[in-house]
């Protein structure tokens, strides 16, 4: 790499050969529960989720959904820097995740108002969660009896990145929504 300052009466300073190294300090960072989730309080390239030291899953979002009781460590990646941290996870029921292909969330990136769309119709209470990336429930709503389509409406929150988190009977769908203009 080779690097030419000239300052404002013409003269030169020449640099050859530089080499620009960065160390990496330990990511510090918090894992807290709320009900069966755990969430980490940073944003990151990547994130690790083991239980007893067996690796879950490697995703790019701050939340787990833990389906069973445990030492649960999470270890996060950004720019090739790394950090774990860990929290003994209690009072998780056993839950059936929805899958994808069952939920839609329309808009999304969304500038206020959420449309959940189902590709069947679901019978019994419903409660659907809009959760900020700290891990505070910013609102929800319920419905009881059956559904299709239902709507949130989310305009008042600040913008950025949010969690939706469904639950009816043993079911849970979790879904990352962005909030813009």
């Amino acid at each position: 790499m080779k690097f030419i300052v000239t300052n404002g009466n013409g003269n030169h300073l020449y640099l050859d050969n530089i080499n620009i190294r960065g160390e990496c300090q330990n990511i510090e960072f918090n894992a807290f529960q709320s009900n069966d989730t755990i969430f980490v309080d940073f944003l990151a390239d990547a994130y690790e989720w083991y239980l007893n030291d067996s690796l879950l899953s490697t995703t790019q979002i701050p939340y787990f959904v833990a389906n069973q009781n445990g030492f649960y460590q999470i270890k996060v990646k950004v720019n090739g820097c790394e950090g774990s941290s860990s929290l003994n996870v209690q009072g998780v029921k056993n839950t059936i995740l929805w899958s994808e292909n069952q939920i839609s969330i329309y808009p999304n990136p969304s500038s206020g108002t959420l449309g959940f769309y189902s590709n069947q119709l679901f019978t019994g209470n419903i409660r659907i969660e809009c959760w900020d990336l700290q891990g505070k429930l910013q609102k929800f709503i319920e419905n009881e009896g059956a559904w299709k389509q239902l709507f949130m409406d989310i305009s008042d929150l600040p913008k950025g990145m949010y969690l939706i988190k469904m639950v009816s009977n043993q079911n849970v769908s979790w879904h990352k929504i962005l909030l813009n203009d």
